[in-house]
């Protein structure tokens, strides 16, 4: 993955002092992802200048709006309202004999709605999305050019969504690698502090749990036809059941590792059981849920900006004399 930046982040000045850089890497999660916008909210009240922003999947949407300057209230709304309009189970999404279960047109008009023409150069905060080459299986970083293409790509669930070719490269989610990507962020030599935020969820756990016991263990008296029925249905809750939570043990393995090597300075993690992947009505739910977490994170985070800007500071003076 080229990481190398051309131009080198300046550190803020906040009161006559110099301020670290902080990184901030947005993590994956689809509807489940919307709670870090109540994580930005709470960084815009309290302040806190972020100097680099990178996203995957879900977290480069959400990214790409910081970054860029908008109106996060308003950006949450437009989305919502679009979600609700456009509705993605609606029939009209759905594509037939084709590479993904819904049409990419569904995703590029929500773009298209949110950033319009903007491209990584506009942005007020440097920026950056993870998406993944399918043919070499690599991370790719995408920070130049046109937003749109860069965060659809960047949010191409495979067999959800089409993947896009982008400069040559067949991409697609950037979550399948970086679910939230610290280590690439770590990599562009441009944070004093990195900080991460990762979306959690038991849900698949609880679900085979207990249909594990109602198939193996429940002494419940039925009749025969009945008994059958119910058999069949919870075979069938199983099977979708086994699946997820067989990818969640593949995503949380590779979490772990990652997470181990790229060492963030915080890690603020959200668990957002009984959410689904495109429970969108949920968004007023999931940003106060994001807002709970930041207040529970914020003196760690406070302390470790602290601790960073007395080290800046006092190597500046070191080196003024």
């Amino acid at each position: 993955m080229p990481i190398k930046e051309k131009t080198s982040v300046e550190r803020p000045i906040v009161n006559g002092k110099i301020y670290p850089r902080i990184g901030l890497a947005i993590g994956s999660g689809a509807a489940k992802a919307i709670c870090q916008f109540g994580l930005l909210k709470k960084f815009r009240d309290h302040e806190i200048p972020i100097s680099y922003i990178m996203g995957s999947s879900m977290g480069a949407i959400i990214g790409g709006i910081f970054a860029s300057g908008m109106d996060i209230d308003k950006a949450i709304e437009k989305s919502a309202k679009y979600a609700e309009m456009s509705n993605i189970n609606n029939l009209a999404n759905f594509n037939l004999l084709h590479e993904s279960i819904y049409k990419k047109d569904y995703t590029d008009q929500m773009l298209r709605e949110l950033f319009f023409d903007l491209r990584f150069e506009d942005c007020k905060i440097p920026l950056a999305v993870t998406a993944v080459d399918l043919e070499s299986g690599e991370a790719v970083l995408l920070n130049k050019g046109p937003l749109v293409p860069a965060i659809r790509a960047s949010t191409s669930i495979p067999g959800v969504f089409a993947p896009v070719l982008l400069d040559e490269k067949y991409l697609v989610d950037g979550g399948l690698l970086e679910d939230c990507p610290i280590d690439p962020l770590r990599k562009t030599g441009q944070c004093d502090l990195i900080f991460g935020s990762y979306i959690s969820d038991n849900k698949n756990r609880q679900l085979v749990s207990g249909l594990i016991y109602k198939k193996f263990y429940s002494r419940v008296q039925k009749g025969f036809l009945r008994g059958k029925i119910d058999s069949i249905k919870n075979d069938l809750s199983l099977l979708s059941s086994i699946i997820g939570r067989s990818l969640d043990i593949l995503r949380e393995q590779l979490w772990e590792y990652k997470l181990r090597e790229a060492k963030p300075d915080l890690m603020i993690n959200i668990n957002t059981e009984k959410v689904n992947l495109f429970d969108f009505e949920k968004t007023k739910d999931l940003v106060a849920l994001g807002e709970k977490v930041f207040d529970q994170n914020f003196e760690a985070m406070k302390q470790l900006i602290e601790s960073k800007q007395k080290e800046l500071n006092a190597k500046s003076k070191n080196v003024k004399l």
